[in-house]
């Protein structure tokens, strides 16, 4: 199942945000106690954007990379340790706000500012990317006999 791209300015229900990962609500449910440590809550019944990122890096550990719900917990402890709002960034990358507006809206050098800005978030996103890489190399040399 491919996972829906999320409004990323709203807060989500439970049911929205299953429909979005293609998982049903008990699963969601159950990650709120799993994963409440991390920060995945919701509030009032409704999950915040970054409550929405946080499930959709959740989902992706689970059921793309495989990764236990200890070895997600693990590497979510770790990336939030070493710097969350890089990997939320990744968010504004895939949803600049001047798209939700419509093309030709802003200005030139609005629009400058924004690609400089994605382009310094790409950075920061790789850098992340690159230290994920590098656990998820460990944990697998790890886990093979040797």
């Amino acid at each position: 199942m491919s996972i829906h791209e999320p409004d990323p300015t709203t807060e989500m229900s439970l049911a929205q945000l299953s429909e979005v990962l293609g998982v049903g609500p008990h699963v969601v449910t159950y990650w709120l106690v799993e994963f409440a440590d991390v920060g995945f809550v919701a509030h009032d019944g409704l999950f915040s954007v970054e409550a929405v990122r946080l499930a959709r890096l959740i989902h992706r550990f689970l059921h793309e990379e495989y990764f236990t719900l200890r070895g997600a917990r693990q590497l979510l402890r770790k990336v939030i340790s070493s710097d969350f709002s890089v990997a939320l960034s990744a968010e504004a990358v895939m949803f600049p706000q001047s798209e939700a507006n419509g093309p030709g809206t802003e200005s030139v050098e609005s629009r400058l500012q924004a690609a400089e800005a994605r382009k310094s978030a790409l950075q920061e996103v790789a850098g992340l990317l690159l230290v994920i890489h590098r656990e998820l190399a460990n944990n697998r040399s790890v886990a093979q006999p040797g």
